[in-house]
């Protein structure tokens, strides 16, 4: 009985919701339980809600906190960012002041009655800065401005007193500590004579400048001019010499040569005492002075070479000075101003290839340089190199054509030097009319610069290189045209005046002994040339071309071969060895030779000529036809157009 009982009263003690779970809802629920799972699943619903609108919240929470996060980091960089910026600010304005040479005037001093009439203090001021800029703009110097003891450069300006603390203030308490500024004060005063300008420049001294009131602009220039004597020693030297005074120049850097306090301010003073020397061999010593302070000084080897030594007709010192100021000029630095480095660079290039034959190579330097911002004259120096290397590879309508278009010549130096181009196209057109010509164009202009420029003890190279070409250039090619035209009285009278250190001299000798057939002579003299230009291929040419017409063809291939060497893109000793091997019968191997020599002077009439004999004896009728078309078209002398006609008439 008891037994049977148990599982009764375990059934009663189920919680009817459990039953009702457990029945699967099968039985009818209790309405205790059904309100109770009502109740239950309310609240259930409401704890849901709860969790969902507490999760909401965490999650705006972590939001909020990750952007307040954002922020204040935000902030914390602004801050950092605040105090970087002021930091580098003072860092800038500590490196500014220190660097700061500027030139500072200060308002000067002046009697009440002026100040009422409008000259006051900052008035005269002004006055004075404006007339020291254009100072700075009448003085072209190819120095750098790093290169002066002290420079201001062209950093002037008038000091405007602030009233209390202020950043303009603060900033000239730096620049007093750190800087280098200039500062310029003075007055002006009343007395006997007139008026009296005195200015102050610290520890470059005093000077005042007295006279009467209505002079007052002429007194405030004499006042500039003694701040810029004072301050700028080396500039205002180079302002006195262009300005006609010399002898004032000379003495600012006679002393700058003895008394600069660096190395290269002594040495740019013996630059600018040699512009002023009168000659060029006192030029060069003074140069040579400079390279002694400073040894890769890249404008002492340039003025010895377009100074001295090339004017000279000195060829191959030239060439070794050139070539080492234009080392220095590509890789040592910035050793000139912007401008003249810029330009100097492929002008030199375009003089070394002239040196070496290679005319092809000099006219695109020259045009290069020819296109670059000018300085001094540059520009049309180039414009006129790139002429006379179309004349020299033979071009010579192609040079005529760009003389023409050259702009017109600015002043005597420049018609000068166009007379020079003139003469160099007369030359290689062996047109000893029109050498003559433009002869008296260049003495007409020389006579002009001497008028302008020779200044009794003092001479200027504006004359004294012109002068100097005309001895060691027109001459000696005037005595080349004499003697080709069988005058060789003149020849010789034109060719003895000249010097016997100048190759182009040496070598015009050679060839007026060689026209008459005076072979031991000329050789005497091709040989003293080479001695004096052993790496230069002009004179071994010339010496060729001597054998060439004694009929001695193996000697002069020799020499044609180290003319080659010498200068492998220079078409006259390839277009010579081209003749000598016809006369040894060997054109075919001539016919390599011309087509050498046609790849460094495409438009050379003559070459063409020979070319196309070569061609006619090799049996190529129809490419002789071809080179002999070209010659035609080409510039000839008239003996070489002869030549051509008659062959033309007689291979029709």
């Amino acid at each position: 009985m008891n037994e049977e009982s148990a599982p009764s009263d375990r059934r009663e003690d189920i919680h009817p919701l459990a039953a009702a779970i457990a029945l699967g809802g099968s039985e009818t629920l209790d309405p205790r339980a059904a309100a109770y799972l009502e109740r239950q699943s309310r609240l259930a619903e409401l704890q849901i809600e709860e969790l969902e609108q507490d999760l909401k919240l965490r999650h705006w929470s972590l939001r909020f906190r990750n952007v307040s996060a954002v922020m204040k980091v935000a902030f914390e960089m602004a801050i950092a960012f605040i105090f970087l910026a002021i930091a580098a600010g003072i860092a800038v304005a500590l490196w500014t002041a220190a660097r700061d040479d500027s030139l500072v005037i200060e308002s000067f001093s002046v009697p009440p009655d002026l100040a009422a009439r409008g000259l006051t203090g900052q008035a005269v001021a002004a006055a004075i800065e404006d007339k020291l800029s254009q100072l700075q703009q009448e003085t072209e110097s190819a120095r750098p401005a790093d290169t002066y003891a002290h420079s201001w450069g062209n950093d002037i300006k008038v000091q405007i007193p602030d009233a209390g603390i202020s950043l303009g203030e603060a900033y000239r308490l730096l620049t007093n500590l750190l800087g280098h500024q200039t500062y310029i004060s003075g007055e002006v005063y009343r007395a006997e004579s007139g008026i009296v300008i005195a200015t102050h420049a610290g520890a470059d001294g005093s000077a005042a400048i007295s006279g009467k009131e209505q002079d007052l602009d002429a007194l405030l220039q004499r006042a500039a001019e003694a701040i810029y004597a004072r301050t700028q020693p080396y500039r205002y030297a180079i302002y006195a010499d262009s300005h006609g005074r010399p002898v004032e120049a000379k003495a600012v850097v006679e002393k700058l040569s003895v008394d600069g306090p660096t190395p290269e301010e002594r040495a740019w003073a013996f630059i600018g005492l040699s512009n002023i020397e009168p000659t060029l061999e006192a030029d060069a010593d003074d140069d040579r002075r400079a390279l002694a302070i400073l040894p890769d000084f890249a404008i002492g080897w340039l003025d010895l070479a377009a100074d001295i030594n090339g004017p000279l007709g000195r060829d191959e010192a030239a060439l070794a000075e050139i070539r080492r100021a234009l080392e220095l000029l590509e890789h040592g630095g910035r050793q000139l101003t912007h401008r003249m480095q810029a330009i100097s660079i492929p002008v030199l290039h375009a003089v070394i290839d002239t040196s070496k034959g290679d005319f092809s190579s000099a006219l695109e330097e020259s045009r290069t340089a020819a296109a670059l911002p000018d300085w001094e004259g540059w520009a049309e120096g180039a414009r006129g190199a790139a002429v006379t290397a179309l004349a020299n590879a033979r071009d010579l309508s192609g040079a005529k054509r760009a003389f023409a278009t050259l702009p017109e010549a600015a002043g005597n130096f420049a018609a000068n030097a166009r007379a020079g181009i003139l003469l160099q196209i007369a030359w290689q057109a062996r047109d000893l009319k029109a050498f003559r010509g433009a002869q008296k164009i260049f003495d007409d202009t020389l006579s002009k610069l001497r008028e302008k420029y020779f200044r009794g003890a003092y001479s200027s190279l504006l004359y004294d290189i012109p002068a100097a070409l005309d001895r060691t250039s027109n001459s000696p090619e005037l005595a080349d045209l004499l003697a080709g035209a069988g005058d060789f009285r003149h020849a010789h009278a034109a060719i003895d005046g000249t010097p016997l250190d100048c190759v182009l001299c040496l070598r015009m000798r050679g060839r007026i002994e060689a026209a008459e057939k005076r072979w031991s002579a000329a050789a005497w003299w091709f040989a003293d040339a080479v001695a004096h230009a052993p790496d230069l291929p002009m004179a071994y040419t010339d010496w060729g071309m001597m054998l060439l017409h004694k009929a001695d063809y193996e000697a002069a291939i020799a020499k044609f071969a180290v003319a080659h060497e010498k200068g492998p893109h220079f078409a006259d000793p390839l277009e010579l060895w081209g003749e000598a091997l016809m006369q040894k019968n060997r054109s075919d191997r001539a016919l390599a030779k011309f087509a050498e020599a046609n790849k460094y002077a495409p438009n050379w009439g003559r070459l063409h000529l020979e070319w196309g004999r070569a061609l006619l004896y090799s049996g190529n009728r129809g490419a002789a036809k071809k080179q002999f078309a070209i010659a035609s078209q080409l510039d000839l002398s008239a003996a070489d157009a002869a030549v051509l006609s008659r062959w033309r008439a007689k291979h029709a």
